[in-house]
């Protein structure tokens, strides 16, 4: 056999094992896929005409698109096909015409469902998902009912709550009795008698120079604090799940992406095996053909260990399993329209901080009253069943510290040291929350401006493993050049997938540091 016949003879298998390989591979239904048409036509012509040339000439592939945009889906789904391989030059005229009725032929048959043209596996697979899938609103909403650290804060709110009435009560008269059974001593000497006595006291506040109420008011204060802690505490929960979110969606695209880099390796080592078996390619590159998808199904493991650790952390979250995760992009986009730097003010951490510096001021008020002395009615009665006698008074209490070893003056001063550090913590909570929602504006438009080039990227990179496929099929490019072509998509596919992920977190951030991230997401699902 000559050496341009055994070339015709192994791109006729390779023909035919691409074929097959379509055949038999059953790709996801969510994969976005454009087949070219091309292909058809060549099986029917290439016995035909494989006979009657002694060059075989291979169609060229089509452009696959891995992540592209939907602008350059459609815009590929009507490209026309390329004039320099759909212009074959024929030099016999009958050959030509068998050639143009076979097309003919093959144009009826590619509106058909099935297509011989062998298709890499695309990304994503996420885009059409189950009407069960798990919402991010919804994952929030669970994980807010069953996180004990929302039950720890309803608890402190009660407790606050609590401490309101107690303050409340030294506005009211303070009842107490008393009884008492024992024996009269006079001069060393107990007289024998047993007494009895039973007594009833009551008081009631007058005038205090303002303490009882600037204990009051520093108790509701601490009151609203622990409310608004309790919102402080759902927004921390709701970025937690917020993040385990996309990043559980990060890791699922990301396996699906080692499983396609996986399958085509495959497939391109098999058409590698085929032609080193038909003596065209060397048996060298079957080995380093074989060493690649070594490399990807370590990856794929790779993957998948951390698809399983990034699922198992949001399971524990919302507390169940999830058969699916919606898309979240946008729903986060129309929250990222609606966010402004003014609102950090409004955030529930700076509220809290805010109540925090009203209770200090109602405390040194409250402490700095104690200098001065409370005035009260006081009355008491009492009564001894053995003698059958009654007493009772009522008269006017002042009550006032004389001297308590300068405890007063201390208490006065802690709580001025406690006003002051409240206040710089309202300044030091903005400051945080401020730098957040810089850092994640830039954050978010670098990636978005990053995801535009690399989907130009992944276009092109498909475009140069098609060309260097057909290339190494003629001689003229190295295994080498066609492995790394492949490589070079599925990373920029992954290298897209952490870009969007960037993107999704910024957006996160920045509702985190407006303290809106519960509100936004739970208010409106998708």
């Amino acid at each position: 056999m000559t050496e341009s016949r055994a070339t015709d003879v192994a791109a006729y298998q390779d023909w035919v094992l691409r074929g097959m390989l379509s055949e038999n591979y059953k790709s996801d239904p969510a994969i976005r896929q454009v087949v070219a048409k091309p292909w058809q036509s060549f099986q029917k012509s290439a016995l035909a005409s494989a006979s009657e040339t002694s060059s075989f000439q291979l169609p060229s592939r089509s452009t696959t698109l891995a992540m592209l945009p939907e602008a350059d889906v459609k815009a590929a789904e009507t490209k026309p096909a390329d004039k320099n391989n759909a212009d074959t030059k024929l030099t016999d005229k009958t050959t030509k015409e068998a050639q143009d009725k076979t097309v003919l032929e093959a144009s009826a048959d590619d509106k058909t469902a099935s297509d011989k043209a062998t298709l890499l596996p695309l990304m994503p697979r996420h885009v059409i998902q189950s009407n069960k899938a798990l919402a991010v609103g919804t994952a929030i909403q669970k994980a807010i009912g069953r996180h004990p650290d929302i039950v720890t804060a309803q608890s402190l709110e009660g407790r606050e709550k609590a401490n309101v009435l107690v303050a409340q009560s030294t506005q009211y008269p303070q009842v107490s009795f008393g009884s008492g059974v024992g024996s009269s001593f006079k001069n060393d000497k107990a007289s024998g008698n047993i007494s009895h006595s039973v007594g009833l006291n009551a008081e009631q506040l007058v005038y205090d120079f303002g303490r009882s109420k600037n204990i009051i008011r520093a108790a509701k204060s601490n009151e609203v604090r622990a409310r608004a802690e309790i919102d402080v505490t759902s927004e921390r929960v709701a970025a937690e799940v917020a993040t385990a979110f996309i990043t559980a969606q990060r890791a699922q695209m990301l396996k699906e992406s080692a499983e396609d880099s996986l399958a085509s390796l495959q497939r391109m080592r098999d058409i590698i095996k085929l032609r080193s078996d038909s003596g065209v390619s060397d048996q060298a590159d079957l080995v380093l053909a074989n060493v690649r998808v070594d490399g990807a199904e370590s990856d794929l493991i790779g993957a998948t260990a951390s698809e399983q650790a990034a699922r198992s952390n949001l399971i524990s979250l919302i507390g169940g399993s999830y058969q699916g995760l919606k898309v979240v992009d946008p729903l986060l986009e129309s929250i990222d329209r609606s966010l402004k730097r003014s609102m950090i003010d409004k955030h529930p951490s700076i509220v809290a901080a805010l109540q925090e510096v009203e209770a200090t001021k109602y405390q040194l008020n409250a402490e700095k009253a104690s200098y001065y002395p409370s005035v009260s009615v006081a009355g008491s009665y009492s009564y001894d069943p053995g003698k059958g006698d009654t007493s009772s008074n009522v008269m006017l209490s002042i009550k006032g510290n004389i001297y308590q070893g300068g405890a007063t003056r201390a208490r006065v001063t802690a709580a001025n040291d406690n006003e002051r550090a409240a206040r710089y913590r309202v300044d030091s909570i903005r400051l945080t929350n401020t730098t957040m929602f810089d850092a994640s504006v830039e954050e978010g438009t670098g990636a978005a401006s990053q995801r535009r080039v690399v989907e130009q990227q992944i276009k092109r990179a498909i475009d140069s493993r098609d060309l260097f496929f057909e290339q190494y099929q003629l001689g003229k490019r190295s295994l080498t050049d066609l492995l790394n072509s492949d490589a070079a998509i599925y990373g920029a596919i992954n290298t897209k997938i952490d870009i969007e992920y960037r993107y999704r977190a910024a957006i996160i951030r920045k509702a985190q540091a407006l303290g809106v991230l519960r509100s936004r997401l739970t208010g409106a699902q998708i």
